[in-house]
């Protein structure tokens, strides 16, 4: 949502029910995550 739905962290938060915190743990470790899938595949950001 935060990115593809291009909402700020409080709305983001809003609509997930839970805090700003939360919302940018799981944006951090989403894109943390997503970055070690595409090196796997030989993709360097």
């Amino acid at each position: 949502m935060r990115y593809w739905e291009e909402m700020d962290i409080a709305e983001t938060a809003a609509a997930m029910g839970c805090s700003e915190g939360s919302v940018k743990t799981h944006c951090s470790r989403a894109t943390h995550t997503l970055a070690a899938a595409l090196g796997a595949k030989g993709i360097k950001l």
